[in-house]
């Protein structure tokens, strides 16, 4: 399911890799157990939102997302961009720090002025790592992948974590959980009618409440959210199955098929038929 990311690892390394380079980029809300690293090589990521806060990035830009942490990226347009994204499993971390649990990581675009040649340590085997991406994936290739894992880790538990403190009261906290029960609300429901004053009054909020709180933390609005988690769902049936288009737009929440295909085309730039025929063609 979307809310929460099953994080499958690359081969035989201890950790997930992602190449990110131009277009267009909507990532929904999401979290794992897994401890995740972005690197921006150039370009800009923008609204890249983590645990509600906003942050867009330059060129060598690093920003780390706890486990457990709500991210997003929503409506950036990349542009040139390349960047690298590094998931580290949770399994991994525990077996290599045993308190990882108890542990939080701060590194986000601007390092304090003590942690500058650290920072500079970790752009730089960040920028090796996605070089070593780059080529035939030999034994000496992955060998040196699995050295700078290590370094990063190493710089990130040595200059950038602290022990988390726990906190009954803490309000924040309190709203990221019920964040998490209204994604995954949305996400077992998306097929139904909903809208913003059904979904508040599930959870008990004013629809106006609701509709701040919503958008202070995701990024974006519910209405927009909701049909982002449509049109993923949608291009699922589209790119991977042999759907009539009509039945698409009723299985993922669309009131009819020329909404459901102007709304496909307003994001994918073409309609669900050119861009099934489209892929095929490429298969």
């Amino acid at each position: 399911m979307l809310k929460y990311e099953l994080v499958k690892m690359t081969d035989d390394l201890p950790v997930c890799y992602i190449v990110h380079h131009q277009g267009k980029k909507n990532v929904a809300p999401h979290w794992h157990e897994a401890l995740e690293i972005s690197y921006t090589k150039c370009g800009s990521i923008q609204n890249f939102y983590i645990d509600g806060q906003n942050f867009q990035t330059s060129p060598g830009d690093v920003l780390v997302i706890n486990s457990n942490t709500i991210h997003s990226v929503i409506g950036s347009d990349l542009g040139e961009n390349i960047a690298l994204s590094i998931i580290f499993d949770y399994a991994f971390l525990k077996e290599m720090i045993p308190d990882y649990p108890n542990l939080h990581f701060h590194c986000y675009n601007r390092p304090q002025d003590y942690q500058k040649p650290a920072y500079q340590k970790l752009q730089s085997s960040l920028q090796n790592f996605l070089q070593l991406t780059e080529t035939s994936q030999s034994i000496l290739s992955k060998l040196k992948m699995r050295s700078l894992i290590f370094d990063i880790l190493a710089v990130l538990y040595e200059h950038f974590s602290t022990r988390r403190v726990s906190d009954p009261n803490d309000n924040q906290a309190i709203d990221f959980i019920r964040l998490r029960k209204i994604i995954d609300f949305i996400e077992e429901n998306y097929m139904k009618e909903l809208n913003v004053t059904l979904i508040a009054n599930h959870f008990d909020f004013s629809p106006e409440y609701f509709s701040r709180f919503f958008k202070q933390y995701v990024g974006i609005n519910v209405k927009d959210y909701l049909l982002m988690i449509r049109l993923q769902k949608a291009y699922s049936y589209v790119v991977n199955s042999e759907e009539k288009m009509i039945d698409i737009a009723y299985l993922t929440g669309f009131p009819n098929e020329k909404s459901f295909t102007t709304a496909f085309k307003k994001s994918y730039l073409e309609t669900p038929y050119q861009f099934r025929k489209k892929n095929k063609l490429k298969q």
